[in-house]
């Protein structure tokens, strides 16, 4: 075939074009289906005969003609046809329902209703034309038809209907212009010729056929059409091989599924692109895609929309895809199309940020068919010709012209509020090693709150459980972005382009057997009854945490009613966050049934031993938070809680840290006559436990233990609970710091969530600078902290004991006192300061530090699985060392 010289002007239009080539080489193969061929000569004549029926039954008026034809050679005949005649080409796709149909013809009002078949024709409304499969062709075709229209690069040439996102359908009109720009862009990424040979998978009503076939017609290419839904994988890679195939465009779903059955030595030699786009690719799927093609061929990842055609190209040749974690990073080097992004607000981020791709170009949809309002509100006039559309698109700016894709701006939610992008809990689901397919949607619960639903399909033969993938999101993903409900799927939705069907998603029925069970005998039957009340129909286990089954500040309100009502029991909110399970809260129950009002001691466990350890509370009187360490610390051990009585009487008695201490010494030696004695406390409870000590030392008791987690001996300048005014005074010495902090705890998050942990980290430190600059005292501070504290539904005792030890404990510099310490530790550095290796205790103590230090750990998980753990062993094994237990 000669070589076409002619460059694609994109100010022409698509006929020129075609019959640029058709006199350059009319009888090169232009489409083959099948066994049958069809030159570009032939092409021609029959999408003249076709304009030829059109003008004879429909006036000169301008409008759209649709077209419903099988996956078959007719379809590309009527569509040049139509654009011939200077109507817009509106394709009907055969396997959607009726209704669908219904809706489309009822809101585009075609001039005409072309078939190929009448028996399809008697199924559709409006004025239909039969146009058989074998079309008369003389040498006189040319002559009764007289000539193409004078069309215009401007007029619309095609109609794509869509619903988007939003599920509302709409005709987005392509003009002559726009498709001659969106071929020579595929000529620019695939370097396409006349010796290439391009699939056509998807029916001419989808967008994504146009660049397969007018970038492979209008460059001299061969289109070759397959029908997938007529297709096994099999016979596909057959197809791909009988048919010489070097340009392959497939649905991302299919072709995934595609490369799970290829045998590892089956090769594609003359495959040398294959060019997808909509769903997310994944590293697996480049890595197998590279085992059955030459080292030469490329994917390619193509960025687009149906407003705006191609906007960016991802190109993949290496077999590095360590980036693909968080997705693919696309180039906007699309001549003529301008890439910005905006904030909520609209403004442009200059270099780096998050924000919503807009696009400027001329090259673009020429707006929605008879639908004007909407067409002035998508497509802003710009300069000249231009227009700028907003994409919904969310992209993460990286420099130098390249950007990453995070989701949709309609696919973001608040949950529990929290901004969550589905696409992103997504793309955390897929990853998981055994899952084929899945989606999130968010729907409202009985008290309408949002919560995740999550859809997922598992690969063949592969051992996995809904549990196994909620214990995997768990390490990835904050609680509030773990769907509420899993749901397995057997027959995956989608939509007839091979995307996931979200609109099926949100009309399928969840069996009722995946739901909360109605029995568990691991909780008394009153604490399922009010798990189960609060959460109706939710996927649970006992121990599943209350943010992980969509739990709310409602529902924890909800909850603590329905425990006041059934058992008599006041549980703080506060209080109850740190329960935060069915398993936790029955524990708690089940030690309030023993607790005597009057006593501060709650037997959580007798052991078997003569050993015994206290857990001292926090500084607003709670010791749950160490209920996921009873079942790491040694069974022979005994437990004891140490709860203040929360009374008015109490808080008046034993309002400062000295008496609370005494009081607690007191009530210890009476308790524990002649036994060595174990303090345990966490965080602030720590302190707490210290002070109580020094008091047992004052009484004249020398048999003791401190066992402190994760605190400082006193309140250093800068941590959480410090002062704010040393904070404001050493805030060059805190921004200094902050680099080695992050440094260090990065490292301890999981990789998905590195980018959120910085931002909230330096975001807060920000807010805490910006705050202290507008307060002039200490105290206008803490009664700052204290109503951010205790807002909320907070019983007034609980109010008030928070408010008598909070301030002491913020400003903590005790005494120094003999007493054996040992101390679990996390972090290496304060905000503002490296920490010492004891956290300061050796200095107040007076006597050597048992120091361990949880690796990986950070304040909050340190007391969660699977750090727990190692604490729980810790004090095991120092327990038993002190007082030659034996440890299984």
């Amino acid at each position: 075939m000669p070589t076409l010289t002619a460059p694609i002007d994109p100010d022409g239009t698509v006929i020129d074009r075609f019959d640029h080539v058709v006199s350059m080489a009319p009888d090169a193969v232009a489409v083959m289906c099948g066994t049958e061929r069809w030159s570009y000569r032939d092409i021609q004549l029959r999408s003249m005969a076709v304009a030829r029926v059109i003008t004879n039954h429909v006036s000169d008026r301008p409008g759209c003609i649709a077209y419903s034809v099988a996956h078959e050679m007719d379809m590309i005949a009527m569509c040049l046809g139509i654009m011939r005649t200077g109507h817009a080409a509106l394709a009907l796709n055969r396997r959607a329902p009726l209704s669908a149909v219904r809706r489309i013809l009822n809101h585009a009002r075609p001039n005409m209703i072309l078939v190929n078949d009448a028996t399809h024709g008697d199924s559709i409304p409006g004025p239909v034309i039969t146009i058989g499969p074998v079309i008369t062709i003389g040498a006189d075709a040319t002559a009764e038809f007289d000539g193409k229209r004078a069309l215009s690069p401007n007029a619309p040439a095609v109609i794509y209907y869509t619903s988007g996102t939003s599920g509302r359908a709409k005709g987005v009109a392509k003009s002559h212009r726009c498709l001659m720009h969106r071929a020579m862009v595929y000529h620019d990424n695939a370097s396409i010729s006349p010796a290439d040979r391009q699939s056509l998978l998807t029916s001419c009503s989808f967008a994504s056929s146009e660049s397969d076939l007018f970038g492979a017609l209008l460059h001299g290419a061969t289109v070759v059409l397959c029908d997938l839904s007529q297709r096994t994988f099999d016979t596909f890679t057959d197809w791909i091989e009988m048919n010489s195939i070097t340009l392959l465009h497939p649905p991302v779903s299919f072709f995934r599924k595609w490369l799970d059955t290829l045998e590892p030595d089956r090769m594609f030699s003359e495959l040398r692109i294959v060019a997808i786009a909509g769903d997310r690719v994944r590293p697996e799927d480049i890595l197998k895609w590279q085992q059955h093609v030459r080292p030469d061929a490329r994917l390619l990842h193509r960025y687009s929309t149906t407003e705006t055609g191609v906007l960016a190209v991802a190109q993949i040749v290496s077999n590095d895809t360590s980036d693909l974690s968080r997705g693919l990073t696309f180039t906007a080097n699309v001549p003529g199309k301008t890439l910005t992004f905006t904030d909520d607000q609209g403004n442009v981020p200059h270099t780096a940020g998050i924000g919503e791709c807009v696009v400027t170009s001329a090259f673009m949809a020429s707006g929605y068919w008879r639908d004007e309002a909407r067409t002035n509100q998508a497509f802003q006039p710009a300069d000249d010709d231009t227009y700028r559309y907003r994409t919904g698109d969310i992209g993460e700016i990286l420099g130098h012209g390249e950007f990453r894709l995070l989701g949709r701006s309609d696919r973001r939610v608040k949950i529990r509020g929290h901004r969550v992008e589905l696409d992103g809990v997504e793309n955390a689901m897929t990853t998981v090693t055994g899952v084929s397919d899945a989606a999130v949607i968010s729907v409202e619960d009985t008290v309408g709150s949002n919560v995740l639903v999550g859809f997922l399909r598992f690969r063949t033969g592969i051992a996995m459980t809904r549990q196994h993938v909620r214990d995997l999101l768990t390490q990835q993903l904050p609680a509030w972005e773990i769907p509420t409900q899993l749901v397995e799927v057997a027959e995956w939705p989608t939509t007839p382009t091979g995307k996931t069907d979200y609109q099926a998603l949100y009309h399928y029925k969840v069996p009722r057997s995946q739901g909360a069970s109605t029995t568990h005998p691991a909780v008394a039957p009153v604490v399922l009854e009010i798990w189960t009340s609060v959460f109706p129909n939710r996927e649970f286990s006992p121990a599943t945490p209350f943010e992980e089954i969509g739990g709310t500040s409602l529902d924890a309100v909800r909850i603590i009613d329905l425990i006041r009502h059934h058992t008599d029991v006041e549980v703080a909110l506060s209080q109850f966050h740190m329960i935060r399970s069915m398993a936790k809260l029955d524990t708690y129950l089940s030690a309030c049934e023993k607790h005597d009002d009057h006593s501060p001691f709650i037997v959580l466990r007798d052991g078997s031993s003569a050993v015994r350890l206290l857990l001292v509370h926090n500084s607003v009187g709670f010791t749950f938070r160490y209920t996921p360490l009873l079942r790491h610390i040694e069974a022979s051990i005994g437990l004891v809680a140490i709860q203040p009585p929360l009374s008015p009487e109490f808080l008046r008695d034993h309002g400062s840290l000295d008496r609370l201490a005494d009081y607690y010494a007191t009530r210890i030696i009476d308790y524990m006559p002649g036994e060595s004695i174990h303090l345990c406390g966490y965080s602030f409870g720590g302190r707490i436990a210290y002070a109580i000590a020094r008091a047992l030392v004052e009484k004249g008791l020398d048999r003791l233990r401190l066992y402190v987690i994760d605190i400082s001996a006193a309140a250093p300048a800068g941590t959480v609970g410090g002062s704010i005014r040393n904070l404001v005074r050493h805030a060059p010495q805190a921004a200094a710091n902050i680099g080695p902090y992050l440094q260090e705890n990065l490292l301890q998050q999981p990789r998905a969530s590195r980018s959120r942990f910085i931002h909230d980290r330096v975001s807060k430190l920000k807010q805490n600078l910006m705050r202290a600059a507008s307060k002039t005292t200490l105290d206008e501070w803490k009664t700052d902290i204290g109503k951010l504290e205790y807002e909320g539904a907070l019983p007034d005792i609980n109010r008030q004991h928070g408010d008598v030890l909070t301030p002491a404990l913020r400003n903590f510099q005790p005494p120094p006192c003999p007493v054996d310490t040992v101390l679990i530790r996390t972090r290496t550095h304060y905000l503002l300061r490296p920490a010492p290796a004891d956290y300061g205790w050796s200095g107040v103590v007076e006597r050597p530090v048992s120091v361990h230090r949880v690796a990986g750990a950070n304040h909050v998980t340190i007391m969660e699985e699977p750090f727990v753990g190692e604490v729980g062993a810790i004090i095991s094994a120092e327990l038993a060392r002190n007082n030659r237990l034996t440890i299984r």
